[in-house]
């Protein structure tokens, strides 16, 4: 399930440019590793994709909301992220930056691979469906 506010914790440290290291006990990591329920590895990841603005002063992220991948902004002046496109029957692929302000985007509708491409821009939110197939 997703936590805010351990994204937040990993946004603040990748906006900061700090690596977290940690030593590895591998005999240690590998009882771990036994011990996961399989559910982890077919679940959704909880951030995927984090792609910095043209400008650097956001990053863009897809994580999981409701069943379905959304796309979520992290402005690194502020600290604050923000959910900028969630969808009903859509979970979103992948997206890109187009300018400092717009985002286009890949989604899958329905789960069935009917997909399209769609933009929107990060003040009003608005999603415009360019191309379906």
């Amino acid at each position: 399930m997703f936590n805010l506010q351990r994204l937040l914790v990993v946004l603040r440290t990748m906006s900061a440019g700090q690596l977290l290291r940690a030593e590895t006990n591998w005999v240690e990591a590998v009882q771990a590793a036994r011990q996961l329920p399989t559910e982890t590895f077919f679940s959704l990841p909880e951030i995927r994709q984090p792609r910095l603005s043209p400008d650097g002063f956001m990053i863009g992220f897809l994580f999981p909301h409701e069943g379905k991948m959304a796309i979520g902004v992290f402005d690194r002046a502020s600290k604050e992220a923000s959910m900028v496109v969630q969808g009903k029957d859509e979970s979103i692929v992948s997206f890109l930056w187009k300018g400092n302000k717009r985002l286009v985007f890949f989604a899958d509708v329905g789960g069935n691979e009917s997909f399209f491409i769609g933009v929107t821009d990060l003040k009003r939110k608005r999603v415009i469906r360019i191309v379906e197939s």
